[in-house]
Protein backbone atom coordinates (compact mmCIF):
# COMPACT_ATOMS: atom_id res chain seq x y z
CA UNK A 1 0.00 0.00 0.00
CA UNK A 2 2.06 2.73 0.52
CA UNK A 3 4.17 2.29 -2.81
CA UNK A 4 0.58 3.09 -4.07
CA UNK A 5 0.77 6.27 -2.16
CA UNK A 6 4.15 6.92 -3.79
CA UNK A 7 3.39 5.63 -7.19
CA UNK A 8 3.83 9.33 -8.71
CA UNK A 9 7.56 9.29 -7.54
CA UNK A 10 8.25 5.96 -8.83
CA UNK A 11 9.36 8.46 -12.05
CA UNK A 12 11.02 11.67 -11.35
CA UNK A 13 11.98 13.53 -14.35
CA UNK A 14 14.77 15.80 -14.03
CA UNK A 15 15.46 17.33 -16.84
CA UNK A 16 18.98 18.36 -15.52
CA UNK A 17 22.64 16.36 -15.20
CA UNK A 18 22.56 14.15 -11.84
CA UNK A 19 24.99 16.37 -10.30
CA UNK A 20 22.23 19.48 -10.67
CA UNK A 21 19.41 18.21 -9.05
CA UNK A 22 16.79 21.13 -8.13
CA UNK A 23 15.65 20.82 -3.97
CA UNK A 24 12.46 19.52 -5.64
CA UNK A 25 13.76 16.42 -7.10
CA UNK A 26 15.88 15.78 -4.03
CA UNK A 27 12.73 16.70 -1.66
CA UNK A 28 11.25 13.31 -3.57
CA UNK A 29 13.79 11.20 -3.33
CA UNK A 30 14.20 12.01 0.26
CA UNK A 31 10.74 11.18 0.98
CA UNK A 32 10.86 8.37 -1.36
CA UNK A 33 13.69 6.80 1.02
CA UNK A 34 11.49 7.57 4.21
CA UNK A 35 8.64 5.05 2.83
CA UNK A 36 11.02 2.85 1.66
CA UNK A 37 9.93 2.88 -1.86
CA UNK A 38 13.53 4.46 -3.59
CA UNK A 39 14.81 1.21 -4.95
CA UNK A 40 11.59 1.63 -7.38
CA UNK A 41 12.62 5.30 -8.48
CA UNK A 42 13.99 5.56 -12.02
CA UNK A 43 15.42 9.19 -12.61
CA UNK A 44 14.59 10.68 -15.86
CA UNK A 45 18.16 12.96 -16.69
CA UNK A 46 19.03 14.68 -19.36
CA UNK A 47 22.53 15.63 -19.35
CA UNK A 48 23.14 17.52 -22.44
CA UNK A 49 21.13 18.75 -25.15
CA UNK A 50 19.66 16.09 -26.83
CA UNK A 51 20.35 13.28 -24.73
CA UNK A 52 18.46 11.47 -22.36
CA UNK A 53 19.02 8.75 -19.69
CA UNK A 54 16.88 7.19 -17.55
CA UNK A 55 18.35 5.55 -14.18
CA UNK A 56 17.39 3.50 -11.92
CA UNK A 57 18.43 4.05 -7.90
CA UNK A 58 20.31 1.65 -7.05
CA UNK A 59 21.22 2.20 -3.56
CA UNK A 60 21.05 4.71 -1.16
CA UNK A 61 22.52 6.14 2.48
CA UNK A 62 21.41 7.38 5.71
CA UNK A 63 23.92 8.61 8.09
CA UNK A 64 22.19 9.17 11.20
CA UNK A 65 25.10 9.97 13.60
CA UNK A 66 23.27 13.18 13.85
CA UNK A 67 19.68 12.43 14.73
CA UNK A 68 18.08 15.39 14.33
CA UNK A 69 19.58 15.92 10.74
CA UNK A 70 19.91 12.64 9.11
CA UNK A 71 21.99 12.90 5.72
CA UNK A 72 20.75 11.16 2.67
CA UNK A 73 22.59 10.23 -0.54
CA UNK A 74 21.56 7.51 -3.36
CA UNK A 75 23.79 5.45 -5.85
CA UNK A 76 22.18 5.30 -9.59
CA UNK A 77 23.51 3.18 -11.67
CA UNK A 78 26.23 5.18 -14.69
CA UNK A 79 25.53 3.80 -18.22
CA UNK A 80 27.59 6.52 -19.79
CA UNK A 81 31.17 4.80 -17.99
CA UNK A 82 32.78 2.07 -19.84
CA UNK A 83 32.88 -0.54 -16.95
CA UNK A 84 29.99 -0.67 -14.18
CA UNK A 85 30.03 2.24 -12.21
CA UNK A 86 27.44 3.85 -9.32
CA UNK A 87 27.66 7.39 -9.13
CA UNK A 88 26.54 8.64 -6.04
CA UNK A 89 24.58 11.78 -5.21
CA UNK A 90 24.13 13.39 -1.64
CA UNK A 91 20.53 15.07 -0.95
CA UNK A 92 21.24 17.00 1.62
Amino acid sequence: MPQAAQQDYLRIECGTAANALTSEVKTKLIACIEAGTILDVVLELVPAANHAMSARVVSYDIDSSTPSAPKYAIGIADCQASTAAVVKIALN
